[in-house]
């Protein structure tokens, strides 16, 4: 994939901020154990994003420490976003991954997705994620 004049320059922005972020769109499985509707909530939101003229990296290291579940990036018009989906997000854990994810990084926001609302249909599941994504 050619990264735009723009896209390059938030990509080099994002990787001197410690954002292991990739120049294509990668799906990966978490490292550690992941639910398939994890999984399959990463997957949805990294097609939309992609639909979407966003650059889309699933568990995209931050620090060496931590992964972003998916980080969509590299859309000349809006921002970039860390999306955490999350079963039962507590304000705790949403306020720990603005922390890593978006205080500290050059991610603009954050977007945290309670997995256990999400539908369990695959059509369902997308259009919902796409209006939590605000796509």
């Amino acid at each position: 994939m050619r990264l735009t004049d723009e896209q390059l320059s938030e990509y080099r922005e994002l990787k001197d901020s410690d954002v292991d972020v990739s120049d294509e769109h990668v799906l990966a499985p978490h490292s550690g154990e992941e639910t398939s509707v994890h999984y399959h909530a990463k997957a949805c939101v990294a097609h939309i994003a992609k639909e979407n003229g966003y650059v889309a990296n699933c568990e995209c290291g931050v620090n060496g420490k931590y992964d972003i579940d998916v980080l969509i990036w590299g859309h000349p018009e809006r921002l970039s976003y860390a999306v955490e989906i999350e079963h039962n997000p507590t304000q705790e854990v949403k306020e720990s991954k603005l922390n890593r994810y978006v205080t500290h990084t050059a991610v603009d926001e954050l977007c945290l997705i309670n997995a256990n609302e999400l539908p369990m249909n695959v059509l369902e599941m997308h259009d919902a994620i796409e209006a939590a994504l605000g796509l």
